[in-house]
Parts: C-alpha cells; structure tokens; sequence
C-alpha cells in the first residue's frame, strides 16, 4: 500500500500561490487558470483544505465572487510546500 503523503503536490501549488498572488486572482476561475488545474478538482482540493483549516473564504459583496487566503496553519505549512514543489 502506498504511503499516504501529508501534503499533496497539487495543495502545495495552492498554498503557494495564495502565498505570493495578488489578492484580486484569489478566486477559483483565476486560480484554475493560473496553476493549469481542472476547476472541479481545484474545487475538491480548496474544500479539502479548507477541512483542514489551511485556508479559509470570503465573500466579496461588490464582485460577488469567493476568495480564498491563508490561515496560520495554512502559512506554517509553506516551508513544507516549497519542499515538496522543488522535490518534484
């Protein structure tokens, strides 16, 4: 049985990206553009993530879209991320 990994690579781009992007691509249509990322599987990613509270939401009422940013946890696990993108 393959041994289950504790960041994924795909997480790792993601976390990296809400990392360094401007705050105005934080949303999914831009981030499925940006990381060349199927939207669906983005989706499951940013909801997996969001369980386990490395990222959160929130609603912008004037462009009515879903941004997303780093939580603590979320900026902990980037020196994690940045291993697993450069040992890819």
């Amino acid at each position: 049985m393959a041994k289950k990994q504790e960041l994924k690579i795909s997480e790792a781009r993601v976390l990296i990206f809400l990392d360094t992007a401007n705050k105005a691509y934080k949303y999914k249509v831009e981030m499925s553009s940006k990381l060349s990322m199927d939207y669906g599987y983005l989706s499951k990613i940013l909801n997996d993530m969001q369980q386990k509270e490395w990222i959160k939401r929130h609603r912008s009422l004037s462009m009515n879209k879903v941004f997303y940013e780093l939580t603590k946890t979320g900026q902990n696990m980037l020196i994690k991320a940045m291993e697993v993108v450069n040992n890819e």
